[in-house]
Parts: structure tokens; sequence; C-alpha cells
């Protein structure tokens, strides 16, 4: 069945607590490497050499001649009305950050977890979730969950007990995480901040989305490949069903009519390297009443 153009989904990436909307961005910031910066000169003959040479230098001694001035202090914000942005970092070296942009005051600060908690925050932040004046940062390689007050972004509490994080949504007095590496869903009580129960999914459990007091569960794949929802009744955590999508679902949203939307990323197969037979992507619509997967766009490159 082929989607409308109004059957697309119209899904606002902002929370409101209070009057203040925040936004939420994800930014994956790979190393730059030697390789990136010199690899122009394998396109250069040896007789051009010289004339680049003679260009850098010149460069570098003009450059050399300029004062830089000191970058200004980051300061904590009076409120946190804008946009926070999730910077990964580089596996293995602990400098996972939160950016902010204040929309009241225009300002950015770029490390906001350590102005407020002079902490680092951790290996490599995976998303942030806003939910009931607080912020859920899941930091997968530090296999944590910092949890952080909307209200001056100090930290509250720390969640133990993960192996890899990926992503949080909230019910009532209710958390769940999703974990990679494990193929589970932790239930988190947010009152006290225990794990008091773990759902079991299929590979790769990614995004999350609650209606109708059900949780569908992205399965990614993992290290692998997985064509799957899983769906739970959250009064008991209990798996109802499983759905059916195309290969490696992993994101999901509600559009303003109800219906979930599920981007499912396709697959380069176990060599890892695109071939024309790679599994192509897709978005699918799924009627969370019914449980039926009801319309699929193709995503092909």
């Amino acid at each position: 069945m082929n989607c409308k153009s109004e059957d697309l989904p119209q899904c606002h990436n902002n929370e409101t607590f209070g009057g203040k909307v925040s936004i939420v961005v994800r930014i994956t910031v790979r190393p730059l490497r030697v390789m990136d910066i010199f690899s122009p000169l394998n396109l250069i003959s040896m007789k051009n050499i010289n004339t680049l040479i003679a260009i850098c230098a010149a460069v570098f001694l003009f450059s050399s001649c300029e004062e830089t001035p000191d970058a200004p202090t980051a300061s904590v914000p009076s409120n946190l009305k804008g946009v926070f942005i999730c910077n990964e970092g580089a596996f293995g070296l602990g400098n996972g950050t939160i950016s902010f942009l204040n929309s009241s005051s225009n300002t950015f600060n770029e490390d906001l977890y350590f102005t407020t908690n002079n902490l680092p925050l951790g290996d490599v932040v995976q998303s942030i979730a806003l939910y009931d004046n607080r912020a859920f940062i899941a930091v997968n390689n530090s296999q944590k969950m910092e949890v952080v007050s909307l209200d001056n972004f100090k930290r509250i509490t720390t969640i133990q007990g993960l192996s890899s994080p990926r992503y949080f949504v909230g019910n009532g007095s209710k958390g769940y995480i999703s974990d990679w590496i494990s193929d589970k869903v932790y239930v988190l009580n947010l009152n006290n901040y225990q794990i008091i129960d773990t759902i079991t999914t299929g590979s790769g459990p990614e995004e999350m989305a609650i209606v109708n007091n059900k949780l569908f569960i992205c399965n990614s794949g993992g290290f692998s490949d997985d064509s799957s929802l899983t769906v739970v009744d959250i009064n008991s955590n209990t798996v109802i069903t499983t759905i059916q999508t195309p290969v490696n679902p992993s994101s999901i949203k509600q559009d303003a009519n109800g219906k979930l939307w599920v981007l499912c990323r396709g697959s380069l197969g176990s060599d890892f390297t695109p071939t024309p037979d790679d599994a192509a992507g897709a978005l699918i619509q799924i009627n969370p009443r019914s449980e039926e997967h009801t319309s699929e766009l193709p995503v092909t490159l």
C-alpha cells in the first residue's frame, strides 16, 4: 500500500516543561585522522610539492602573527530553554558531552554537564530524553544513565547495572531503558531510580514509543540483523506480540494522527560492504491499536 502525502508524520522533536521548550539534537563526531588531512597529496604530482610547501609556510607565518583571543568561560545558563546537543565523543576516550544553545540569551555552552557538575559525562553519549522536568542521558560505553534536573542540569543520580544503554521513555512513575547488548529493556522505578523488571526483546533494542498503554520497541539488529518490533503491555511488562518489519527498525515516532512511523535502516549484510543485494531501508506506518503494518515507503540510496 502506498503512502499519501497527508499520511506522512507530523512530529515535533521538542518537549515542554512549565513553559520551557527544549529541543534535542544528536551529533556523532568522528576524530580527524592524519590521512584525512594529507590525503589531497595523493592527487598532487611531485613537481608541485615545493609550491604547496611554500604556500603552507606562508599561511603558517601569516596566521602565527595574529593574536587569538581566549575562548569565553562557559557559564551556567539562567534557564534551560533551548537546544540540547548530544556529542557522542570518540569511543574509549570518555569525552562525550552535552552542549546547550540558550534560545533566550542566544548563548552557547559547549559542555553543560561539566559546567554544572564539575564532572565529565562519560564515554559515548548516545541520547538524551526529557521527561517530568528531568533529563535522562544514556552514556553507552560507560554503561550508565545519568539523571539531571531540568531546573539547573545538576546531577540527581546515576543508574548503574546497564550493559549498553541506548534510549529512554517514561510513563507515569516508570521509565524504560533499551539496552543494545543484553537484548533487553530495563524497567525503572522513577521514584527511587531502582531497576524493578526486565523485558526480553529482539536483537539490539533501540528507540521506543508508548501509545495506548503499549510499549513499541525497535529491534535494530545489534551486531547482526532483525526485522521486528516488540510490543509490550506496560501494565504487566509482558510481551503482547511481535510485529514483522523490513530489516533493522531503529527509529520510531508518533504523528499528529496517532499513527506510528518506523524507520528501518536496511542492512549491508555480513560483509558490511555496499553491494546490489543489500536489504534496502524503508519507512513504514504502524496502526498502534490493531498493531498492523499498514503502509510502507522504500528508502534507497
